[in-house]
């Protein structure tokens, strides 16, 4: 029984073991550069002022910068830490300063395949179509994004 045990640790254990060594080694990579993102982010928008807005502003503003944009993942809205409007849609976003909405900055992701595969190969590696403890992959890849 003892030599069966064995045999079976290591069968399940070494590809088990590898498939964890991915995961992690995918999820860390991935965060780097999520972070490297955020930090390309704060210093792009670091000339923006801040002042409050009212709701009836805000209203105009969102029906101003969102007509014509399909597919809309994100509408940041102005605060202390964020002081600009930006609308997020796949592979690109439009940042909007508080003070002149006629001002827009355009900026598209890069296409780096390689952090796209990544991603993905993080997020539903070990979920496939039929999903893990009853999560499909796009329903877990929709709560880790």
């Amino acid at each position: 029984m003892k030599k069966f045990l064995s045999t079976l640790h290591r069968w399940l254990g070494f590809p088990l073991g590898i498939l964890f060594v991915i995961t992690f080694v995918t999820g860390a990579i991935s965060s780097v550069e999520e972070l490297l993102k955020r930090v390309d982010i704060s210093i792009e928008n670091s000339d923006y002022q801040y002042r409050p807005t009212t709701l009836a502003e805000n209203a105009d503003v969102l029906a101003v910068i969102t007509e014509g944009k399909k597919g809309i993942r994100s509408i940041v809205m102005p605060s202390f830490d964020t002081p600009y409007y930006r609308v997020e849609a796949r592979g690109e976003s439009w940042t909007y300063a508080l003070n002149d909405i006629e001002d827009e900055q355009h900026a598209k992701d890069r296409e780096n395949s390689f952090f796209k595969t990544n991603l993905q190969l993080h997020r539903n590696y070990l979920l496939g179509r039929e999903g893990l403890w009853g999560v499909e992959g796009k329903h877990y890849a929709a709560w880790v994004g």
